[in-house]
């Protein structure tokens, strides 16, 4: 579970997110060029929590009331991201760095498809080159409709909200179908923007909720999280987690909710092993079933795999010999998630799991 936040949530207590399972907070740090006013207390707080946090600016760049030209837009977006960014000095930023792209009501975009594009890459980049992970949030009908969805050159954060969330299941609707299209790419999606404020931790009666996809990966600073990065799909062989279970009579269920099936019960105070997180439920390999977050005491993460972006130039030989494996263990670790894999092709932006020696 992951959250964003911005001064609408008022004053947040991380430590009852941190209890709530929540792994990491996406902050807002900017609208426009101005700094978001519960910023610094967010960061603050965060670090005394020991919760990760990641930070958006809210772009209004491609207003049309801000930008009257192509030029005028880059100028500005440079000139906001900048600024953004300087509001992150001091702070303990471990995940991602955002740009927000959307339009409040009675905005105006003149930009067209390829040109916003253009620009949104560029103040992407501006973020990678400050050495933090770029990210581009929008929601999925914005993708298609407002951008040249396959010229993004950075991971994404989609926004389609749902009554009727089903874990890493999405809807059987149009726009739940072209989230499906993006997976690989998508590394959040905020499926809600009325989740349970006070539940989490807010001051507000609402708040966003986000659902990670690999996004521990991308928490850059290891010493702030509880448990080493995952990979959410090993096979069921892979002993990736040990798992102790708190005391008491717990349900094995056939998927990762709580509405999923009950396959069987399980008495506590054991250590079992399990090969899958997802959403802070673990897949436990004897049991062949889901166990939720509401029984763990402990997990201790054991695979021994690095996680590796593959750039421009790159090919698995290369790879291969960097990490000291052969390319096809590489192969074999990722084939399964890029079916289009050979030992001669790989693409740009793929994240590939290599084995440790």
């Amino acid at each position: 579970m992951i959250l964003d936040i911005s001064k609408f949530q008022g004053n947040m207590n991380f430590k009852t997110a941190a209890s709530k399972g929540v792994e990491a907070v996406m902050c807002r740090c900017a609208y426009g060029a101005a700094k978001d006013t519960k910023f610094d207390a967010n960061a603050k707080n965060a670090a005394s929590a020991k919760v990760p946090i990641g930070a958006y600016m809210f772009a209004t760049w491609h207003y049309s009331s801000v930008s009257n030209s192509f030029d005028k837009a880059k100028q500005h977006a440079e000139e906001q991201t900048r600024k953004a960014l300087s509001f992150l000095s001091g702070k303990k930023i471990s995940a991602p760095v955002a740009i927000d792209l959307e339009l409040e009501k009675g905005a105006e975009l003149e930009l067209s498809k390829s040109q916003l594009t253009e620009i949104a890459n560029y103040a992407l980049g501006i973020i990678k080159d400050a050495g933090y992970q770029p990210l581009l949030y929008c929601s999925i009908s914005w993708l298609y409709d407002r951008l040249e969805r396959t010229k993004i050159k950075y991971p994404l954060w989609l926004a389609y909200y749902t009554e009727k969330f089903d874990g890493y299941n999405f809807p059987d609707t149009k726009y739940g179908k072209l989230l499906e299209e993006n997976k690989e790419k998508m590394i959040l999606w905020q499926y809600s923007s009325i989740g349970d404020g006070k539940y989490y931790g807010a001051q507000s009666s609402f708040i966003d909720l986000d659902l990670g996809f690999d996004f521990e990966e991308y928490i850059k600073d290891k010493d702030s999280v509880t448990e080493k990065p995952s990979e959410s799909t090993p096979t069921n062989k892979e002993s990736v987690y040990t798992v102790k279970i708190k005391s008491g009579t717990w349900y094995i269920r056939k998927s990762n909710t709580t509405s999923s099936e009950a396959l069987k019960t399980i008495k506590g105070g054991v250590t079992l092993q399990a090969s899958k997180k997802q959403n802070g439920w673990y897949y436990i390999v004897a049991e062949k079933g889901w166990i939720g977050p509401a029984a763990i005491e402990s997990a201790a993460y054991n695979a021994k795999y690095v996680y590796y972006t593959v750039k421009s130039g790159d090919n698995l030989t290369k790879i291969a010999k960097e990490y000291k494996v052969t390319v096809d263990e590489i192969v074999e670790n990722n084939i399964s998630k890029y079916k289009s894999m050979t030992r001669d092709y790989i693409q740009t932006g793929w994240k590939l799991k290599i084995p440790v020696r």
